[in-house]
C-alpha cells in the first residue's frame, strides 16, 4: 500500500496488447503471478487462490484457481486484449465505457454482480478455472462454476469430516513462524482458524479486533468475546479503530474494489495495518458454506420447484435494496434498470446452479462470495506474502458444497464442529448468540456523520442520472432514525454515492480520480 499527497495509489499490474500492421504493440507487465499456490504433489493441480498471465510474444495465456476467486478483469476482441486485477485500470487503458444495464439492475438489488458481469458491457471478470488465450486474430475464453453433487452422510459423520478436512487445510497453510497478526471477531470463522493454529503450536503473535462502526466501541459483542477467547488461549489481543471518515473510506473503496461491492469500507484500514505489520494473514471467506444466513426454507422450496420468477422476487425482497433505486434515478435510467430487466438476468444465473447439492448456497458462493466478498482481502491485502483462505481448500470446499441443505439450514453445523473439536472452549459464546444492546445511539452518530459528509460531497457536483433534491435528502436523513425504515434508508445514500461514481467513470474515464481520494499510477 502506498499513498502520495493523501491519495490511495492504485498500482495493480496490467497487460495491454493491440495488433497493429504486421506486429503487436504491448505495454504493461507481460508475466504476472498474483496470490499464492499450494502444492498438492505431483500430477495434482495446485491449491490456493491465484491468477496469472504469460505473454510469450505471440500469445497471452491466463490461468486462475479452480474457484476463480482471485479478481481479474479483461476486455478483448480479435485485435486487442487488456487484463488487470483493476477494472479502473482497464478504463484508463481505453476499455469501452458502455454500461451493462441488466448487470447493474441486478447489482443495485442484490448488492453483487452475477456470473462474470461488471458495470461495463465490454469488461468481464475472468471465469473460474479459466481457459483463456489471446493471439493475433484469435481469442477464446472458457471456464464456469462446476456443480458438486449431493452426498449422503449423517450429521455426526459430516461434523467429523469437517474437523478432519479443516485440520488438513490448516496444515497445508502452516505459517513459517508466529510473526503474524490474526484478525479475530466473535464469530465462528476466525475462531476456528485461531483454535487450529494454537493446536498446531503456531499461535499468532497478536490478534486484533476491528469495529464495523467505530462509535460502537464496547457495545459490540466482539469487544468482549474476542479478547475472552484470546485470553483463554494465552494470545496477545488488541483493538483496532479507524478514525478516518466512513464516507471518505467508502468513496475510495468503491473505486479500489472495482465498483463491484456495496459493503461498507470499514475493513479498509485494518487491511492496510496488516499489510504493514504482518507477512501473512488468514481470512475466513467461504466459511458461510456451513452456516449461511441466506439459505432458508422458502427460497429453497422455490428453487426445487423451479418457480424461478418467484425466487428472483424473493431474493430481491430479501436484500431490500430495490425500492431505493426508483427514488434516486431519473425516468430514462430507471427504465433501463427496472425489476424485469434484473429478473431476466438473475434467472439465467440461478438456473446454472439448479443441479447443485445445495443450489441456493451454490448460487451465493459462486456469485456473492466470489464476486464481492473476495475482493477486499485479495485486492487490499496485496503486500502480504499470502492471504490464506483455508475454507477454500479444494477438498474442504467441495465437501461443504456437497452437503444437503438440511445439514446447514439451522446454522449450527459449524458451531457444533468447533465445539466437538475443541470442547474446552465451548462455554465461550459466539457473537450472533449475544444480543447487541444499547447500540442505537452510537449507530445514529455514525449515520449523522455519513449523511453530512455525503451532502457536502453531493452539493459540489452535478448529476444527470440522479434526483438528489433537498426534500429527498432531508426525508432520508429522518428515516435513518425510524425503526421501520432505517434499513431501507441506510441503503439509499451508499447507492447514490455508487451511482455518482459510476456516472463519473462512464463520462470522464480514469484520468483524474483525486475526487475519490485515489489515483491511478501511471503504468510502464
Amino acid at each position: 500500500m502506498s499513498s502520495k499527497a493523501g491519495l490511495y495509489e492504485i498500482d495493480q499490474p496490467y497487460f495491454h496488447a493491440v495488433s497493429r500492421g504486421d506486429g503487436t504493440e504491448t505495454r504493461g507487465s507481460p508475466n504476472v503471478f498474483l496470490g499464492h499456490k499450494i502444492s498438492r504433489g505431483k500430477d495434482r493441480p495446485p491449491d490456493g487462490v491465484f491468477a496469472t498471465w504469460r505473454w510469450d510474444g505471440q500469445c497471452l495465456r491466463v490461468e486462475n484457481d479452480r474457484y476463480g476467486f482471485y479478481p481479474l478483469y479483461y476486455f478483448a476482441n480479435e485485435v486487442e486484449v487488456c487484463i488487470s486485477p483493476s477494472l479502473v485500470r482497464l478504463i484508463g487503458e481505453g476499455a469501452p465505457d458502455e454500461l451493462d444495464y441488466p448487470a447493474l439492475a441486478v447489482f443495485l438489488r442484490l448488492g453483487f454482480f452475477v456470473g462474470d458481469d461488471t458495470p461495463f458491457e465490454a469488461i468481464r471478470a475472468v471465469p473460474p478455472g479459466a481457459d483463456f488465450a489471446w493471439a493475433r486474430g484469435r481469442f477464446r475464453v472458457g471456464g464456469n462454476p462446476f456443480l458438486v453433487q449431493r452426498q449422503s452422510l449423517s450429521r455426526d459423520a459430516a461434523i467429523d469430516a469437517y474437523i478432519s478436512l479443516f485440520r488438513q487445510a490448516m496444515e497445508l497453510r502452516r505459517p513459517k513462524d508466529d510473526n503474524f497478526i490474526l484478525p479475530l471477531s466473535g464469530g465462528r470463522d476466525s475462531r476456528h482458524i485461531l483454535l487450529e493454529l494454537c493446536r498446531m503450536k503456531c499461535a499468532p503473535r497478536r490478534c486484533v479486533t476491528s469495529y464495523k462502526y467505530p462509535t460502537l466501541s464496547s457495545r459490540r459483542p466482539d469487544a468482549s468475546i474476542a479478547p475472552m477467547l484470546a485470553r483463554r488461549l494465552n494470545v496477545s489481543h488488541s483493538f483496532f479503530k479507524d478514525d478516518e471518515s466512513p464516507f471518505r473510506r467508502e468513496l475510495t473503496t468503491n473505486i479500489v474494489l472495482n465498483m463491484c461491492v456495496d459493503e461498507p469500507a470499514w475493513i479498509f484500514a485494518l487491511y492496510d495495518y496488516i499489510n504493514k505489520n504482518s507477512p501473512v494473514c488468514y481470512d475466513g471467506i467461504a466459511a458461510l458454506l456451513s452456516h449461511s444466513t441466506y439459505v432458508t426454507r422458502e427460497p429453497l422450496c422455490l428453487f426445487e420447484q423451479g418457480r424461478w420468477e418467484e425466487l428472483a422476487d424473493y431474493l430481491f425482497r430479501q436484500w431490500s435494496k430495490g425500492p431505493s433505486i426508483s427514488r434516486l434515478l431519473g425516468a430514462d435510467r430507471r427504465d433501463k434498470l427496472d425489476g424485469e430487466t434484473a429478473a431476466i438476468r438473475v434467472l439465467k444465473e440461478l438456473k446454472r446452479h439448479a443441479g447443485a447439492a445445495n443450489p441456493l448456497l451454490a448460487f451465493y458462493f459462486w456469485n456473492r462470495t466470489r464476486r464481492e466478498v473476495a475482493l477486499a482481502p485479495l485486492l487490499l491485502l496485496k503486500d502480504v506474502e499470502a492471504a490464506y483462505m483455508p475454507y477454500l481448500d479444494h477438498q474442504l470446499c467441495d465437501f461443504l458444497l456437497s452437503l444437503p441443505p438440511d445439514m446447514t439450514i439451522d446454522r449450527k453445523l459449524h458451531s457444533d464442529t468447533i465445539h466437538r473439536a475443541f470442547p474446552q472452549y465451548s462455554s465461550i459464546p459466539f457473537s450472533r448468540d449475544v444480543k447487541l444492546a444499547n447500540s442505537q445511539f452510537s449507530i445514529s452518530i455514525h449515520r449523522i456523520k455519513y449523511f453530512t459528509d455525503f451532502v457536502s460531497f453531493v452539493l459540489q457536483r452535478r448529476s444527470d442520472w440522479l434526483s438528489l433534491d433537498s426534500p429527498m435528502l432531508l426525508r432520508n436523513f429522518l428515516q435513518h432514525f425510524h425503526p421501520a425504515r432505517a434499513r431501507l434508508a441506510s441503503h439509499l445514500l451508499p447507492t447514490a454515492l455508487y451511482l455518482l461514481q459510476l456516472e463519473y467513470l462512464a463520462k470522464e474515464g480514469a484520468a483524474d480520480l483525486g475526487v475519490f481520494g485515489c489515483r491511478l499510477v501511471k503504468g510502464p
